[in-house]
């Protein structure tokens, strides 16, 4: 008897869709691929390689001492002022090129999206991979900066993953809503980094949170992305951030953020093959 081949039919889905983790944990390989791929591919055919990663925090570090710290003479809190550039640029790279790289993914690869059936939320996700490995190699090279400036890693390092996970939350949130949009509206990309600009002097990146006036730091912290990069840079000085009503709204934002972009996400992708 001859075999025959049992067709699959795909439909389009309608409506509203609840989070389908099991879905993402299905093509977990797909995800890792795309991920580790954009990290070989980022560094290929350059003289240095893999040592960009460390380089990179380390020079944009050094220039932002420079700038703020010898010129302009802020003080770093009690931390030299390169530590406190150092930590703060971990905190936003890992952000910003989260956001980007999300935001971008869709429309970098029609390919990928009209001629193949999977849960496209693997892409956006998959782009935190790389920025995550080199958030981690960022803190290792954290180490023994500590110790040539007479500091100590701490308990407090242990907060870190806490400030990693609502950073994250905060970037593939957005980037979940821009991806989708940027697929119709081609224009999302190019704001992007203008709006990125503005969210980088509005977060205490080159800067420590002291230097904020008193009477508008309230105001200042309303903003997450300012608390996420604070907190990180205090756990990672050996510094305690205190847990006020601010921080719990921080991650708050973070978390619904997350959420209401991956729903965002799931209703729009049924025409991303039809509009890309």
């Amino acid at each position: 008897m001859a075999w025959q081949e049992t067709p699959m039919v795909i439909r389009r889905r309608e409506g509203w869709r609840m989070i389908n983790l099991q879905e993402i944990w299905r093509y977990r390989d797909l995800l890792l691929l795309l991920g580790f791929r954009e990290l070989k591919l980022r560094y290929r055919q350059t003289v240095l390689g893999t040592a960009w990663v460390i380089l990179q925090p380390l020079l944009g570090a050094a220039a932002i001492a420079l700038v703020f710290g010898r010129l302009a003479g802020l003080k770093g809190g009690g931390a030299p002022y390169f530590l406190v550039a150092f930590t703060g640029l971990v905190g936003w790279s890992i952000f910003s090129v989260t956001l980007t790289r999300a935001t971008t993914c869709l429309v970098n690869q029609p390919q990928l999206i009209t001629k193949v059936s999977f849960p496209r939320l693997v892409v956006p996700l998959s782009t935190a991979i790389a920025p995550i490995v080199d958030f981690v190699v960022s803190l290792l090279a954290l180490v023994p900066l500590l110790f040539v400036s007479g500091l100590r890693p701490t308990l407090t390092m242990l907060f870190v993953p806490l400030w990693l996970v609502g950073l994250l939350g905060l970037s593939l949130g957005l980037g979940f809503f821009l991806s989708s949009l940027a697929v119709t509206y081609r224009d999302v990309q190019h704001l992007l980094p203008f709006a990125l600009q503005i969210l980088l002097f509005m977060s205490p990146v080159a800067y420590p949170m002291e230097v904020v006036p008193e009477r508008a730091r309230v105001m200042y912290r309303l903003n997450p992305l300012a608390v996420m990069v604070d907190g990180l840079r205090d756990s990672t000085l050996g510094r305690r951030t205190e847990a006020d009503g601010l921080v719990f709204l921080a991650f708050f934002v973070s978390a619904t953020l997350f959420v209401a972009g991956w729903l965002f996400f799931a209703r729009a992708e049924r025409r991303f093959a039809d509009v890309i």
